[in-house]
């Protein structure tokens, strides 16, 4: 049995269209593969975003009568995400 290799890495994303949305994407990572069919992972990462016009859920309304009684809750989300 020969010895594993380990690999590191780190990554960085952004992302935005005009009309405000954006996210982000940071993270790091070590692997180690001790045999060709086994790889360990380990590393943190963090995740930000802004969803514009989001669909959160449907709430009755009797007063949306051309909805058939019914309105889509629409909302601006920021979730944040660390992971790992």
């Amino acid at each position: 049995m020969s010895g594993g290799s380990v690999i590191a890495s780190v990554r960085a994303d952004y992302a935005s269209n005009d009309r405000g949305g954006w996210g982000t994407d940071f993270g790091a990572n070590a692997s180690y593969r001790p045999v060709s069919n086994i790889l360990l992972s380990v590393g943190p990462s963090w995740t930000a975003t802004r969803a514009l016009l989001q669909y959160v859920r449907t709430v009755a309304d009797t007063t949306a009568t051309a909805f058939s009684g019914s309105r889509d809750v629409l909302s601006d989300l920021r979730p944040r995400q660390l992971g790992r």
